[in-house]
């Protein structure tokens, strides 16, 4: 009896060890098949073999599967379950000593928030200690820097517009300026601005930023339409049916635009019928 109280504690220590291994390559099984499904695009079936792995996984795995399992839910479409698993991932790996595992965490997190257009959650994801200069990361702070500017680009255009529609013309001009700072070669605002122009009676102004708008996006009817309000509006008809007979084409296909626009038959008069195709 004293042999086999002996030999059972003996055995003890080299059970556990034993569970854990072979749970842990089974979890490892799954991860696998879970790559080569995703690789198949079946992701329901990846889904369901990580959350199998999950189930098995013990402290020292679980992150790593939350992380496959976050990053294969993001692929599938499901950003907000990505999200979610991936945040679980992070408060796993808190404790481990796997720094290459954290900062894939952080590097597939901050991804997730990037694409729902969590700006600064996403920066301070590829910002903080875990992801902090991967390449991967950045990258990506490099996208989230022209993406805030981008916005705000958009921000400063709408409130032109705003201000534009209120018959605001010098506050339009101000907050299409405060645009153009941050993208010069943005033809939304310089179509916009040189309207504003057209609107107070800057000629001048006007004519330079619709031509660098038609340079930029030369399919835009609207920035043809004010370049030839500009030019009737100073009386200069050669200019004018120079315009026309470049954008021949666009005026033709957008006819119902250029007939219907009130404001381009009031400036032109009769000088309009024979500009247009």
């Amino acid at each position: 009896m004293r042999f086999l109280r002996y030999a059972i504690i003996a055995l003890g220590p080299c059970y556990a060890p034993l569970s854990a291994a072979l749970a842990q390559q089974a979890v490892q099984q799954r991860l696998d098949e879970a790559r080569t499904l995703v690789g198949k695009h079946d992701y329901d079936a990846a889904i369901e073999q990580l959350r199998q792995a999950r189930d098995a996984a013990g402290d020292a795995d679980r992150a790593r599967v939350d992380n496959a399992l976050g990053w294969t839910l993001f692929t599938a479409g499901d950003a907000k379950g990505a999200q979610q698993q991936l945040e679980q991932a992070q408060r796993q790996a808190e404790r481990s000593a796997d720094a290459d595992l954290k900062t894939r965490i952080a590097n597939n997190l901050g991804v997730v928030l990037f694409s729902q257009g969590e700006l600064e959650k996403a920066r301070a994801q590829f910002e903080g200690p875990a992801a902090r200069g991967s390449d991967l990361a950045i990258r990506y702070l490099g996208l989230i820097d022209e993406q805030v500017q981008a916005n705000r680009v958009n921000e400063l255009i709408s409130e032109g517009i705003y201000a534009r529609r209120a018959l605001m013309f010098e506050a339009a001009t101000e907050a299409y300026t405060k645009a153009l700072e941050l993208a010069p070669r943005n033809p939304r605002a310089l179509e916009y601005r040189g309207y504003a122009n057209y609107r107070l009676g800057r000629l001048d102004a006007a004519l330079p930023d619709l031509e660098r708008s038609r340079e930029l996006d030369p399919a835009n009817i609207n920035t043809v339409i004010n370049l030839l309000k500009v030019h009737c509006k100073a009386r200069n008809g050669a200019a004018a049916e120079r315009v026309a007979a470049d954008a021949r084409n666009l005026l033709l296909e957008n006819m119902a635009v250029v007939q219907s626009d009130r404001e381009l038959r009031e400036v032109c008069g009769r000088d309009l019928a024979r500009l247009l195709p």
